[in-house]
């Protein structure tokens, strides 16, 4: 199984593995896939247009009090469509 996270070329199909999301959202363009198969517990920072699947039995761990999960925003300089699916996420 994969561990990681990783993202997806939408025209190669190319895929690379990263440590962070940050790290993931930084290399990825525009319409890119990035999968999560790691448990994290990390906010996700979104300011571009790309699809984003958190992998079967990825835990994103959140305590209650705790920011947004994933802010989507870019300032305004372009619409941004995203697309999240898997989501599984444990409250402390």
């Amino acid at each position: 199984m994969h561990t990681g996270i990783s993202v997806t070329n939408q025209l190669s199909g190319a895929e690379i593995f990263y440590d962070s999301f940050k790290n993931a959202i930084t290399n990825a363009l525009k319409n890119d896939l990035i999968t999560i198969y790691k448990d994290l517990d990390e906010q996700m920072f979104v300011n571009k247009s790309i699809n984003i699947v958190i992998a079967p039995g990825v835990i994103i761990h959140r305590e209650k009090e705790s920011p947004p999960l994933f802010v989507i925003g870019n300032n305004g300089i372009e619409f941004i469509d995203c697309t999240i699916t898997g989501l599984n996420m444990e409250t402390k």
